[in-house]
């Protein structure tokens, strides 16, 4: 099984965005892929035109959150 993680899986749209010959993309992230789209828009900025985020909540103190051990899971350092 291929492990994906929201700190791995940026480059590899970068490269599907190469192999398209797309130099900029909207990118719709939804639940859990809103979270890959924050992180794709932060480490190639320059590739993103409009960013659109579909029922993801990042967390707020006062409202629903991850389990610890989803969270810990998702947002670790990305395995090497």
């Amino acid at each position: 099984m291929v492990p994906y993680h929201v700190a791995t899986l940026p480059p590899l749209l970068t490269g599907l965005l190469d192999q398209l010959g797309y130099e900029q993309a909207d990118v719709l992230g939804i639940s859990w892929g809103g979270g890959l789209a924050q992180q794709f828009a932060l480490s190639r900025p320059e590739r993103v035109r409009r960013l659109v985020l579909v029922a993801y909540q990042p967390g707020r103190a006062d409202g629903p959150r991850a389990s610890p051990r989803a969270a810990a899971y998702a947002y670790a350092a990305a395995p090497p």
